[in-house]
């Protein structure tokens, strides 16, 4: 008779079978197992139905615990599979991303008829092909040829026999951007704008990106300007500001008059030439220089003019630089005639040559340092306190005249004046029947940066303006500018209302 876990006869202990043997719950879990009738034949007739028991069990487990690692091995080589295949994606893309990172990307111009009235005064451009999947419906793109960053060149201007070039760091066109690249327009500037594209920018990029762009510069006497994208505006034409710096950042100037000398002497120790009394740099100033075109490659004849602010950034206030250098870094800067002692980056100009003197030494910084000292403001103010050989190469606009920074200033010193002044030389320093006057230095700055928190001043001044394509159409103004080598209207960047 076959061993049978339910045959009473095989149990060493006999129980009554009706009471106790439906009370146990493991013979009938065993049911699925135990069919057969050979089932348990090759047990000996001693074995205990306890031991059977327990033998069913431990199988059960043996096989749940198979079943649960053969899933865990499934999930898990999906899993590897998945992770292979992200990997070799973004190896992809990583690779297409460092080929064309020198690609202009492409941009975008925005249907100006669905959009609210603050949205039609600007839009901003595409950065990059990618976002096109996620483009709003009422913007046209348009893609540019694709041409690497290493092929272009910059394009001049000749303003009073200088090789001017007007230059701006731009990734993306913002409101900012739009409203800086119009006022320069208006002005009859068109600027060139590097950097459109690129991905991930930080402020220490900056001098990488410019350093790359002026060194094809063949004249080594090339004026360049460079200003800050996204919060600056032009108020005056070219002739105005390279004349202004030809006046004032010149270091060998030809004999003065006395006036002239007393007048020059006076504006850089006790403050600037009033300008309803006296002229603004034209192109008839008896103090105009002459074309630096004759001028020794070699011979750093002109300072860098760098924009002066209010603020000792970054040593006063980014936490890398001020616990590093502190505040005792601030006092190695040049006494000032006012409080505008300090360097501010934002905008600036020179000779071809000595800036690219200047950069060299901020490249060589170490990386640490680079860092700490958080953008190109904090590394041109290092490098110029530091280097013993530097340190006549930078004068600070601390009046002004060129450049004013809007930090710390007041809405009613300020003022936009509509009605041309009567100094016949400052009213033509404007092409846009615009002059911003500045009352407590009594003059007429050409750029003015809304940094830090004077960008609440800047907002004031942009309400105060028109901001619309018909004033690109007037005399003298231009409708295009250079967005890494290739010329672009102004509609093709920003949306402005006709």
């Amino acid at each position: 008779m076959p061993i049978s876990p339910y045959n009473s006869s095989t149990w060493t202990h006999h129980y009554p079978a009706k009471p106790l043997a439906r009370k146990l719950s493991c013979p009938s879990a065993m049911t699925p197992f135990t069919k057969g009738r050979n089932f348990l034949s090759s047990f000996s007739t001693s074995t205990t139905s306890s031991f059977s028991t327990y033998l069913n069990l431990k199988s059960m487990a043996v096989i749940a615990m198979t079943l649960l690692l053969l899933m865990n091995g499934a999930v898990l080589f999906m899993l590897m599979m998945n992770g292979a295949s992200s990997e070799r994606t973004l190896t992809r893309v990583h690779h297409h991303d460092e080929n064309s990172k020198q690609l202009p990307p492409t941009m975008a111009t925005t249907n100006t008829h669905s959009l609210s009235a603050e949205e039609k005064v600007f839009s901003s451009s595409s950065t990059s092909s990618k976002k096109t999947d996620t483009k709003d419906s009422n913007t046209k793109h348009t893609s540019p040829p694709l041409t690497s960053t290493d092929e272009f060149q910059l394009t001049p201007i000749t303003v009073l026999n200088e090789e001017f070039y007007p230059i701006t760091v731009a990734t993306s066109m913002k409101e900012g951007s739009c409203k800086l690249l119009h006022s320069a327009m208006r002005q009859g500037i068109q600027m060139n704008v590097i950097g459109y594209g690129f991905k991930d920018f930080k402020l220490q990029h900056k001098v990488g990106i410019i350093m790359e762009q002026i060194s094809k510069i063949k004249n080594p006497n090339a004026l360049l300007l460079f200003v800050d994208a996204y919060d600056v505006l032009f108020f005056q034409n070219a002739e105005t500001i390279v004349g202004k710096y030809l006046k004032l950042f010149e270091k060998k100037k030809p004999v003065l008059s006395k006036e002239h000398a007393s007048e020059s002497k006076r504006q850089d120790m006790h403050g600037p030439p009033d300008s309803t009394k006296s002229k603004e740099a034209s192109p008839s100033d008896e103090m105009m220089i002459p074309s630096s075109s004759n001028t020794s490659p070699n011979d750093s004849s002109s300072f860098i003019a760098y924009c002066a602010e209010r603020n000792c950034h970054p040593y006063g206030l980014i936490n890398s630089a001020k616990e590093r250098w502190g505040d005792a870094f601030c006092n190695k800067f040049p006494s000032a005639p006012n409080g505008y002692r300090f360097l501010n980056s934002g905008a600036f100009m020179g000779r071809k040559k000595d800036i690219i003197a200047l950069y060299n030494h901020i490249i060589s910084l170490p990386e640490d340092v680079k860092h700490d000292l958080y953008g190109d403001q904090g590394m041109t103010s290092y490098v110029w306190l530091t280097t013993e050989e530097l340190k006549d190469t930078i004068k600070l606009d601390y009046w002004g005249e060129l450049f004013f920074s809007l930090l710390d200033a007041r809405m009613s010193n300020l003022a936009l004046e509509r009605q041309a002044p009567k100094d016949e030389s400052i009213a033509k320093s404007s092409n846009s029947g615009i002059w911003f006057r500045n009352g407590v230095h009594k003059n007429y700055p050409s750029i003015v940066h809304g940094n830090g928190w004077g960008k609440h001043i800047l907002k004031n001044l942009n309400s105060r303006l028109t901001w619309k394509l018909s004033d690109l159409d007037k005399e003298k103004a231009v409708n295009y500018c250079y967005v890494n080598g290739e010329k672009k209207h102004i509609s093709e960047l920003c949306s402005f209302p006709k």
